[in-house]
């Protein structure tokens, strides 16, 4: 599975994210590749991003992205995959919104969106708000604070091994529980 994700820069704008993403969409739907779209927060910098990606989870497919005239000459891969999958009926007789079809169920097939968000103040309320498929198409996992009693294990496990000395020892586990519950 190939991890794929957006180059924001200043001049980064509707132009390059849609040429991202339909890129990574006739990629996936027509070259049987796996991908992983990979995306935080801090790379969405503008609403249509969202929006984008609110149809992508919801339908599979972002309207008007591929105008007719490109998406006609990737009907021959479209064919040739049904073809080999024993689809004899889409093969033979498909029309060009069947295959609009078939290219959406090869989406949803070998794309997974993973969206990395911030609970952290009200952004991410507003989004699902204005976004229902962020969270009506998606599997959450919330990350919660951990407990000090794991903190204290895990360093223990990482520093046991260095023979520091019992006081030293126990003094870099209460830094390193410090150093990670002093930036959350």
């Amino acid at each position: 599975m190939e991890v794929f994700t957006i180059e924001i820069s200043k001049t980064y704008g509707y132009e390059q994210w849609r040429g991202d993403i339909k890129r990574l969409l006739i990629a996936s739907g027509t070259e049987q590749r796996q991908f992983t779209f990979l995306i935080s927060d801090s790379q969405i910098k503008e609403n249509y991003i969202l929006e984008d990606l609110n149809n992508m989870l919801n339908s599979g497919d972002v309207p008007n992205l591929i105008p007719q005239d490109e998406f006609i000459a990737l009907i021959d891969k479209l064919r040739n995959q049904a073809r080999q999958e024993d689809r004899e009926d889409l093969y033979s007789f498909g029309t060009n919104i069947q295959y609009q079809d078939y290219f959406i169920e090869k989406i949803r097939a070998h794309l997974h969106v993973v969206l990395v968000l911030s609970s952290i103040g009200d952004g991410l309320r507003t989004r699902i708000r204005m976004f229902p498929s962020l969270v009506n198409c998606c599997t959450l996992v919330w990350y919660n604070p951990w407990p000090e009693e794991g903190l204290h294990a895990v360093a223990t496990n990482f520093i046991q091994d260095l023979e520091l000395g019992h006081s030293t020892t126990r003094g870099m586990i209460n830094v390193c529980k410090h150093m990670h519950m002093s930036v959350q």
